[in-house]
């Protein structure tokens, strides 16, 4: 039976297999979003405790508790930014 912590699991070593980079608007965390959006619509949820820095209802509601898997993520977040990721030049904000 997949569960939450199962989708975040098979998206997060799909892109590690890839070997993924970071696009204009396409991050790991926009990746495990869409994956839980279309499993059970979870997907904003997950989001919205990722970037206010609710961990501990991430680690709850979505990693069940599974710091492995919590670990894995950001691994996949840390590869994701390397070389060949996307990165905005500071001169296209126009300050």
């Amino acid at each position: 039976m997949t569960d939450r912590n199962q989708v975040i699991r098979n998206t997060v070593n799909e892109l590690i297999e890839r070997d993924y980079r970071t696009g204009f608007e396409d991050t790991v965390l926009h990746r495990v979003c869409s994956a839980l959006n279309e499993f059970d619509g979870s997907g904003q949820d997950f989001w919205n405790a990722m970037l206010i820095g609710r961990i501990d209802r991430a680690m709850e509601e979505f990693f069940y508790f599974d710091i492995n898997l919590f670990e894995l993520y950001e691994y996949a977040e840390r590869m994701s930014k390397g070389p060949g990721c996307f990165v905005m030049d500071p001169r296209d904000l126009g300050s």
